[in-house]
């Protein structure tokens, strides 16, 4: 059994018999010649016994060009979209896992450029595991291995307190923040008579602001 740049022998019993080959393209496999098992073996090397073949059509598995972050970077709360890029024959489906919960999840694309959204509640690796494409064959592509991340910033956050909750009319007011975050942090704030404050160029941890004092009791 011969293909044009490799010989292959085949073995078994009459009438038929099944043999395995892993062509990289597409190949016509003829019969080379007809040995039997008799002893002294028989050969039929005859024009008749030679001149049939079988042609065999090999499918390009599914690509996915592209799997990367759109954003690559949000803040907490926010959504992220993966960009990928589909060719050969539509529908596609991906399978890919996520490094925090280990969950696999399926999306369904078309040839071209898709995206798929998501909303990570941390920093978290996206893998791929499989692609398979439309094709009646169902070709599946296990070996791309790509993967992509999108890493979650923390929202900041502050905790305010009065140094001293009753003060005399005419004293300013002492107030305490506790920040959080990424510095630098602006803290943005008003009183119940409507008037805003703003403290810029924070860093984490505990800072005293001192603000005017309305006149009036009420809160911050």
């Amino acid at each position: 059994l011969a293909d044009p740049t490799d010989t292959y022998v085949a073995s078994g019993y009459a009438p038929s018999f099944k043999f395995k080959v892993k062509p990289n393209g597409d190949v016509r496999y003829g019969i080379d010649k007809i040995v039997d098992s008799r002893v002294p073996q028989c050969t039929n090397e005859t024009p008749e016994a030679v001149l049939d073949s079988v042609k065999v059509f090999v499918k390009d598995l599914p690509e996915h060009l592209v799997f990367n972050a759109e954003k690559g970077e949000i803040c907490e709360g926010e959504s992220d979209n993966l960009l990928v890029e589909f060719a050969g024959d539509s529908p596609f489906t991906l399978e890919m896992k996520n490094s925090v919960t280990g969950q696999v999840t399926t999306h369904t694309g078309l040839a071209g450029i898709d995206q798929i959204s998501v909303t990570p509640g941390e920093t978290t690796v996206y893998d791929v595991i499989r692609v398979t494409d439309g094709s009646p064959l169902a070709c599946i592509d296990t070996t791309s291995q790509l993967q992509t991340t999108v890493i979650v910033n923390p929202l900041p956050t502050v905790v305010m307190s009065a140094l001293t909750p009753e003060v005399c009319e005419s004293d300013n007011i002492m107030l305490n923040f506790s920040v959080t975050g990424q510095a630098p942090i602006t803290v943005i704030f008003k009183d119940d008579q409507n008037n805003q404050y703003q403290e810029d160029n924070l860093t984490p941890g505990t800072h005293s602001v001192v603000v005017p004092n309305p006149g009036v009791t009420g809160d911050v």
